[in-house]
């Protein structure tokens, strides 16, 4: 039985989600430290950095294809040309030892907050859209620059607190 709670934070490419959750991370470690994040099978080839287990599970084309007959536990999409698969079975592991981060695209986003198996589980869906114009020259005068890995993730965690607020009936409790 699932004990945890699940994070969806999703948006496009370049949107601002890793300098948020580093925001998180400065602003409530307590919190951040308990959330296990949820990793996807990926026929991509790694990028430089990137380790196999740590972003994704970096898998031939053709393994994560074959994982198609396994439906029962793989959800597999293609996104943007390379097909991603997630284990639900690895979900409901992490959920039972505790909470449970996902950051990424929406197509996988869509299937965690609407999937038969997760149903019932706590979670809190953030959609992270491109900042406009009108929100960069805020950014702008409130800080009197515009860097987006370091004072962004100020303006970022500020600007999702409204949303967190909207979007969960119960905002402070779950980031506790």
């Amino acid at each position: 039985m699932a004990t945890g709670r699940l994070m969806i934070l999703t948006g496009p490419s370049c949107v601002g989600k890793s300098p948020l959750i580093r925001a998180l991370a400065r602003s409530r470690p307590d919190y951040a430290e308990r959330l296990q994040p949820i990793v996807l099978c990926n026929s991509r080839d790694p990028r430089p950095g990137e380790q196999d287990g740590v972003q994704y599970h970096f898998r031939s084309r053709s393994d994560i294809e074959a994982l198609r007959s396994r439906s029962e536990r793989y959800v597999v999409m293609d996104v943007r040309g390379d097909l991603q698969a997630l284990d639900l079975d690895e979900v409901s592991t992490l959920l039972r030892r505790g909470d449970a981060l996902f950051e990424g695209n929406p197509f996988v986003g869509r299937v965690l907050v609407t999937h038969e198996s997760l149903r019932g589980i706590p979670r809190l869906s953030i959609f992270l859209t491109p900042l406009s114009r009108a929100e960069i020259e805020a950014a702008q005068r409130q800080t009197g620059e515009f860097d987006a890995v370091g004072k962004l993730d100020d303006y970022s965690i500020s600007t999702a607190q409204p949303m967190l607020r909207e979007n969960v009936t119960e905002p402070a409790s779950f980031l506790q």
